[in-house]
């Protein structure tokens, strides 16, 4: 199956099962340089076809941060050692972008706008 992209539908392995969408991954990465965010990370090693990337592909501090939460709240010594592994490989292979208050800006209108949206289709709902 073929999605809008005109790349096959399947998916690449994510957490817990779920599965991401090739094509809307696919076009959300078609770009010379992109910015992955940490559910990107996470499955990077286990990405088919890595030639979908950008070529130049970029993190941020927020995603080490995240990172860095994993290997504190995993429950098994071997899972808080894979975790602790993801990390420092991530941390050496990218110079993460800083997150700085005009980043921080960004983020706040970007979640408020989302949370405003939520909020009006659950009101939406509630009027059915």
């Amino acid at each position: 199956m073929e999605g809008a992209s005109g790349h096959r539908c399947g998916g690449i392995p994510g957490r817990r099962g779920r599965r991401y969408r090739y094509d809307i991954v696919i076009e959300f990465l078609r770009h010379e340089r992109g910015i992955l965010d940490t559910n990107l990370v996470i499955v990077l090693s286990r990405l088919d076809d890595p030639t979908v990337l950008p070529e130049e592909v970029l993190i941020t501090a927020v995603t080490l941060a995240e990172l860095s939460v994993g290997p504190l709240v995993a429950t098994t010594d071997v899972e808080r050692a894979a975790r602790q592994a993801h990390l420092q490989q991530a941390e050496a292979d990218f110079d993460p972008l800083p997150f700085d208050a005009a980043a921080a800006r960004a983020f706040g209108q970007v979640a408020a706008s989302i949370r405003r949206l939520v909020v009006n289709q659950l009101r939406v709902r509630l009027m059915r």
